[in-house]
Formats: C-alpha cells, sequence, structure tokens
C-alpha cells in the first residue's frame, strides 16, 4: 500500500505489486497537472526523503535511480512554474521544466540537440526580469542559475550554393565539371555527347546574387550564336535532351493536358505537380511513360518554343531555339518520304512563305513548317477570324482541317469554336442554282397563272421574288468544326475553302414572321417562348408548327409541335426562324416549294451574318 500525492490528476491510496518502481506507480495517479514538476519528485520513506528526476527517464532512458517502492511510502509530485517554451532550429521543439542548476545546453538535449541548420552560436533566451520580458544572446554552456527565463529560441544559418557546373541528361556525359565562368561555348569542348542527341534545344539554368536572381533560357548546339552570351559559371545547370524526348513532346493530347495545367498553375510547384499527374494520362505512345517522366520532373521546355512540323503522313511538335532552316530539321527528323522541296512552307508570327527549304528562320518568330510531298495536287484554303496566324494557305489536297489549324498557330481565347463557318464553292454553286430555278418557277406563277391568281397572291409571289433577289448565297458547310471534333478530324479540304473563326457570341437572334425580329443578349433563365414573347409574338402569317432553330455551326434543329412547352434549349449564337405559313399562299404547291427554299437560303444567311455581327 502506497500514497500518491501532490499536483497529480486523482491523489490516493493504492494497492500495488511488490515489484513496482516509481514509474509505474504513477500510473496509478491518472497523470499529471499542467504545474507539477516532474523533475522534483520526493519518495517519503520512514522519514526519509528520496529525490527522483523523471526527466533521466523520459529523455535520456536511464532508470537507474527508478527504484522499487516499498510498503507505506509516499510519492509525492511537487509543483513548478520553471518552464521554458524551446523553438527554432531543434529536434524536439516543446516546453519543458528546467532546474537551476541546469545549463543551456542541457535544454538542448532536452529538445534532442540542434537541427540540421541549427547555430549553438545564435541561441537566444526571453527573460522575465523586473516585469519586463526582454531577450538576450547566451552561451549553452552558461548556467541557467536565478534567471526567470520563459523561452528559449535557436537560430539557423543559411548557406550559400557555390556549386560547379552541373550537366545532365541520357545523351551528354554528366556530372559536375569545374566552374571556370569561361563562355560556355568553350565549356562545351569539355563535353561528349552520343548519336541521339537532340541538337535543336537545351537547357541553360542559373543563379546569381546569392541565389537572389535565377533565369533559365534554352539554347541550340546547331546554332553557336544562340549560346554565345552564356558563360559556364557557378550554380549552373544544363540539361541536354535526347532525340526521343524532344519527338515524345509532339504526343497532342499530353502537349494540351500540359499547356492548359501550366497556363491554371501560378507557382513551380503547381506546375511541376500539375505535370506529375500527366504520367497518369492514358497516351498512344508508350515511351512516354519512361522517358517524358524526366522532362515533367524538372519542369523543362517552353511550350512558347514548340513548332509545328507537317510531314507526309507525319507530324510533330517539337522545341527549337535560335535559328534554324527546314532543310535542318527534315535531315534530322530523317522522313523517308519524297518532299517537294520547292513548296516546303513556313509560317512565322509576322508572314508565310513559300520555296522555303535552305532559308533560315529564327525559331522565336517561328510557328509551323510544312513538308509537302511530291506529285500532290496542291490547293489554297483560307482561314480568318480568330486564330494567331490567320492567312491563306497552300496545303496538300489530302489536307485535313485539324491540321490547317495547326498551320494556323491554334485558336486565340476569345474564340467561338461553336460557330466556326466553313464555306465552299460547290456548295455555293448548288445554292445559287436552287435560287435560280425556284425564282423561275416564281415568275412563271406570274405571267402563266395569273388570271387564276389573286391580287393578294401575286403581291406575295413579287415579295418572294424581291427576297430571292437580295438574298446572296453563301455555300456554308454545316457541321461541327471545332477543334477536336470528329468531323473536323476527317474533314478533307478542298480548293477554295474558307474557314471564318468568329469571336465568342452571346446573342440570340430571332427572325421571321414575329412583330419585330431582333437580336438579344443571352439569358439562360429565358426559354423559346420568352424570346419570342421578346420579339413581340407572332404575326398572322406564323407557321409556328414549322418553327425551327438554325445553331451556331450552321446545323437547323426543329421547335417541335409542342411550342408552349418551351423545352426547346437555346444556346449563344441561335437564330429562332418562325418561317411563313406558306398553307395561306394561293397558286400551287410547287410555288410553295419554291418559296420555301428562297426562304431557307435566306435565314441561313441572316443568321450567319448575325454571328459574325
Amino acid at each position: 500500500k502506497i500514497n500518491i500525492i501532490g499536483a497529480v490528476k486523482n491523489p490516493g491510496s493504492y494497492i500495488v505489486s511488490p515489484f513496482s518502481t516509481i514509474t509505474s506507480s504513477l500510473a496509478y495517479s491518472g497523470g499529471f497537472e499542467d504545474y507539477a514538476s516532474l523533475r522534483n519528485i520526493t519518495v517519503l520513506r520512514k522519514g526519509v526523503e528520496i529525490k527522483f528526476d523523471l526527466y533521466d527517464f523520459l529523455i535520456f532512458g536511464n532508470r537507474n535511480s527508478d527504484i522499487n517502492i516499498e510498503q507505506g511510502d509516499t510519492i509525492l509530485i511537487n509543483s513548478t512554474n520553471n518552464f521554458v517554451e524551446i523553438s527554432g532550429s531543434v529536434n524536439r521543439p516543446k516546453i519543458y521544466e528546467y532546474k537551476k542548476n541546469d545549463k543551456y545546453s542541457d535544454l538542448l538535449s532536452f529538445a534532442l540537440g540542434l537541427a540540421k541548420n541549427g547555430d549553438e552560436k545564435n541561441i537566444t533566451v526571453t527573460v522575465n526580469f523586473e516585469g519586463k520580458k526582454i531577450t538576450k544572446i547566451v552561451d549553452k554552456e552558461d548556467l541557467i542559475d536565478e534567471s526567470n527565463i520563459e523561452a528559449l529560441y535557436v537560430g539557423n544559418f543559411v548557406t550559400i550554393d557555390s556549386k560547379d557546373v552541373f550537366v545532365s541528361g541520357s545523351v551528354v556525359t554528366s556530372g559536375f565539371y569545374s566552374a571556370t565562368n569561361e563562355s560556355l561555348g568553350k565549356f562545351l569542348e569539355n563535353l561528349r555527347f552520343s548519336s541521339d542527341i537532340y541538337p535543336f534545344y537545351a537547357i541553360y539554368e542559373t543563379e546569381t546574387a546569392s541565389g537572389l536572381i535565377r533565369s533559365r533560357t534554352a539554347f541550340s548546339l546547331a546554332d553557336p550564336d544562340s549560346y554565345s552570351e552564356l558563360r559556364a559559371s557557378s550554380n549552373t545547370k544544363i540539361y541536354f535532351l535526347s532525340r526521343e524526348e524532344a519527338l515524345n513532346y509532339s504526343d497532342e493530347k499530353l502537349l494540351m493536358e500540359l499547356e492548359e495545367n501550366e497556363r491554371k498553375a501560378f507557382t513551380i510547384e503547381e506546375k511541376n505537380e500539375a505535370r506529375k499527374r500527366l504520367l497518369q494520362l492514358p497516351v498512344n505512345n508508350e515511351r512516354v511513360q519512361g522517358e517524358y517522366s524526366q522532362l515533367i520532373e524538372l519542369n523543362l521546355i517552353d511550350p512558347d518554343d514548340i513548332v509545328s512540323i507537317a510531314m507526309p503522313n507525319q507530324s510533330f511538335r517539337i522545341p527549337v531555339k535560335g535559328k534554324v532552316s527546314p532543310q535542318q530539321l527534315h535531315s534530322f527528323l530523317n522522313v523517308s518520304s519524297e518532299i517537294d522541296l520547292e513548296n516546303v512552307a513556313v509560317i512565322t508570327t509576322e508572314s508565310s512563305s513559300s520555296n522555303s527549304y535552305n532559308q533560315v528562320f529564327d525559331s522565336s518568330n517561328l510557328v509551323a513548317i510544312s513538308f509537302p510531298p511530291v506529285r500532290q495536287n496542291l490547293i489554297e484554303v483560307s482561314i480568318t477570324g480568330e486564330v494567331r496566324n490567320p492567312g491563306t494557305f497552300i496545303v496538300s489536297s489530302s489536307t485535313k482541317l485539324t491540321e490547317l489549324y495547326i498551320l494556323s498557330g491554334g485558336f486565340l481565347p476569345n474564340s467561338f469554336q461553336d460557330g466556326i463557318s466553313l464555306f465552299r464553292e460547290d456548295v455555293k454553286e448548288k445554292q445559287i442554282k436552287a435560287l435560280r430555278e425556284a425564282k423561275a418557277i416564281l415568275t412563271d406563277s406570274l405571267v402563266q397563272k395569273s388570271t387564276s391568281v389573286s391580287e393578294r397572291g401575286v403581291i406575295d409571289i413579287e415579295a418572294v421574288l424581291e427576297l430571292a433577289d437580295l438574298v446572296e448565297p453563301t455555300g456554308r458547310v454545316a457541321g461541327d468544326f471545332s477543334e477536336n471534333s470528329d468531323i473536323t478530324n476527317e474533314f478533307i479540304l478542298k480548293d477554295g475553302d474558307i474557314i471564318i473563326v468568329p469571336a465568342v457570341s452571346v446573342e440570340v437572334t430571332v427572325q421571321g414572321e414575329v412583330l419585330n425580329s431582333s437580336s438579344f443578349i443571352f439569358n439562360a433563365d429565358m426559354d423559346y417562348n420568352d424570346y419570342i414573347q421578346a420579339s413581340g409574338g407572332y404575326t398572322s402569317f406564323a407557321d409556328k408548327r414549322a418553327a425551327f432553330i438554325i445553331r451556331a455551326n450552321g446545323e437547323s434543329t426543329p421547335v417541335g409541335n409542342n411550342i408552349f412547352s418551351g423545352q426547346a434549349d437555346i444556346y449563344p449564337g441561335d437564330t429562332i426562324v418562325i418561317p411563313r405559313d406558306l398553307d395561306q399562299l394561293e397558286a400551287l404547291p410547287l410555288i410553295s416549294m419554291a418559296t420555301k427554299i428562297i426562304s431557307d437560303i435566306a435565314f441561313s444567311a441572316a443568321s450567319l451574318n448575325a454571328i459574325q455581327d
């Protein structure tokens, strides 16, 4: 039977095993109070006081003074206010109890010593002195003595990098090389490269001003001018790409995801994390999983340095720096197809040119290079609007629309891909022919059947003929021509095709038999009936059941019989068309058919103007 009293949760008498020690007996008391002294525990035994410091066991694992208790012993847990908060560069920052005869080195040992960057000459204590809290620098071998300390802080020292030049990459003799501050051209003479080196892009990164200034640039081994100003100075890293790494970067899906995630990232850490996630993407190119991972980890390749290369039956997106000619890239890529050298086309940010095989271009302006095969039929197509490099291009007759998008540099952020319009001459000719035949039918009706048509019918036919004279067929091909649609990937261009990429549209247009044909700002809370009401409602000639919607891509969608349900979905760029009730026209069904042809062409042209304006 023993007694446990003092600053414990449950003081009292306890029956314990005769083999119990001081530490095992303390478990019966329910734990210590916050003001308990773990270093000044007293065992009262037959008038004798035995002192016990629990820190010997808790911190140092020493149980020599943890004696066995005896019948009638009383364990007294004294109180104290000698607590110090140890923080800073220590391994275990916490609050500890101290004694007056402790050294500051003892307190550091309680905190398991200094951290890796802890500075033992920068130890500061906060002392409560005459009602003021002051700080002072102490030596770790000083005694605490009578100082009423409250906190101890260990400062840290910093290191400044002064490393040699580090060269890395699977195609170079990698490692650290002496930083001689010589020109990079001279330094490169010390390196050996394998035959798999990619010569048009390498990364140079350096730190100056004690790490305050970090810069990164790329250079080309094939263009000495691109690294003439660079030096092999301290804290410089150089990374050389292999052929496989450079060509892996041409994977379209990876590139699009990478650029999108990088645009959303604000810090290098976020960019790296975004790139690591790309490794989980399902890609067709199996090499990407292994060799591309290092590029992701090292945060290499600036997307602005990517150039599109169109070869016969194959395309690439590769990083290029410095000055380069199509001939150099053609020789490196080693594509077996025969190239029509006189028709190699180059697109820059400023212009486009053909017959450019041997010309030298600055990669900072280079957007795309097209290497057409020999004995091909060339066509001329145009793309205008919200693309990076609009213009007229001479391409192969087998060129697909998606390849034209690449040649034009891709879409601008404000492009309205749902409203892309494609115009074709043979479609326009068919529309002109249909319009001419419809006019002939109506004219014949006026001449041949004037006696059987009332005055009102004559006025109706004359109005439609007047409309036909005003209509200008567009030759538009309706369809989803957005960047990644199935149609775009398979659509073969024809000579004279014109593609217009409009800016984002926020309007909905209502045309036809309403009191006030007009355009409205798109409102997600408005439905089909709301737009009709905003246009003043139907006229008495409206054919409500024949109403239809011309989508931004030119496709038509019937509203349906139940026009009062308001279930017709409306989107920005849509045109709602309320046609005239042709049953009200006098004369034969042939006249109604001709009238419908003219009105359909007119509405289609008007909806196109609504999007482009």
